[in-house]
């Protein structure tokens, strides 16, 4: 039987975090087989990303889950967060970020509090293992010391940090300038000796408008201009939409399927049919595709039947 765990960080996630997280809790919740929480891909790709190589270091700085709408990204993002803070030789200064401070205390950080308020009030001697202090934003850790912080997109508010781990939220949606600046200052940083990491769990944006997350798209799914992937996958991760960078640096899960068991035919039709979501934003959260900001005036398509009829009947584009 192949080994289900090839590095501490995602036995943690998996054995301690997620069976009693703000996900796993709820009675109508859906996984995995066997009692694990984690499906295979999910476990396949957190391996190879968080394994460190004979030198002890990771093998990216930066790595990006990409997928469609109700994924459990922010989840993940969560439980890496977490798990991060308490594995042994990790730890150190941690932020979960998003486009606005509430953002970023509402997601992500906020299934963190959730489940340290559980430990607290059923398991109160783990939760005094782990964790020395809880604020509204910030939350202590010991044995190994650690602090996750919610920020907003501000690089001024985070210059100066001595990042271990960034956790980024939807970054499709932060602020242009700011998210350039910000990204530069939560560079991994050299003197943690590769134990410094970038993760990204987000949707496709907008063509356009999210300069930032399309940069890194551009990098490691290096899209042809149909949008098909061009990008160099890595060794073993050749049967998922897994690309790397050419530098090395970046890797890059972006995933167009919904494959949860709770993507139902069904469900997907109801969203697909909903006249309130207008069809780009189907394709950009569900398909996880890149869309425009709206949708043309008029539709492509008839304006091409337009097109064919007035030639039909001798009509000619006097502007060509």
């Amino acid at each position: 039987m192949a080994v289900r765990y090839k590095n501490d960080l995602i036995k943690t996630l998996e054995q301690e975090y997620l069976p009693i997280s703000p996900e796993t809790l709820q009675p109508d919740a859906v996984y995995s087989r066997d009692k694990f929480w984690l499906f295979r891909d999910q476990v396949r790709v957190l391996n190879h990303c968080f394994t460190p190589g004979r030198n002890g270091r990771l093998k990216y700085d930066t790595v990006i889950i990409s997928d469609v709408k109700k994924s459990g990204k922010t989840g993940l993002g969560a439980a890496i967060g977490y798990s991060w803070a308490t594995t042994p030789g990790l730890g150190g200064e941690i932020y979960i970020l998003a486009n606005a401070k509430d953002h970023a205390r509402d997601r992500a950080f906020s299934r963190i509090v959730t489940y340290c308020d559980y430990l607290r009030r059923e398991h109160p001697e783990k939760y005094d293992e782990h964790i020395e202090e809880q604020f509204v934003d910030t939350i202590v850790f010991k044995n190994p010391y650690a602090r996750i912080e919610a920020l907003p997109c501000s690089a001024a508010s985070s210059a100066g940090s001595f990042v271990s781990l960034s956790i980024w939220d939807e970054l499709w949606n932060y602020d242009l300038t700011s998210s350039h600046r910000l990204w530069a200052e939560f560079s991994p940083i050299p003197q943690l000796h590769g134990r410094s990491c970038r993760v990204v769990v987000t949707y496709a944006g907008y063509m356009g408008e999210s300069s930032l997350l399309w940069s890194l798209h551009e990098a490691t799914v290096n899209p042809d201009n149909d949008g098909n992937p061009q990008g160099l996958q890595p060794k073993g991760l050749e049967d998922l939409p897994c690309y790397v960078s050419q530098d090395g640096n970046v890797f890059c899960y972006w995933n167009h399927v919904p494959n949860r068991p709770w993507h139902s035919a069904e469900f997907l039709e109801s969203r697909r049919s909903d006249p309130s979501l207008p069809k780009h934003e189907y394709m950009r959260l569900w398909e996880n595709r890149w869309t425009t900001g709206s949708e043309s005036f008029i539709p492509i398509e008839l304006i091409d039947s337009l097109m064919t009829q007035g030639d039909s009947i001798g009509h000619r584009n006097m502007y060509p």
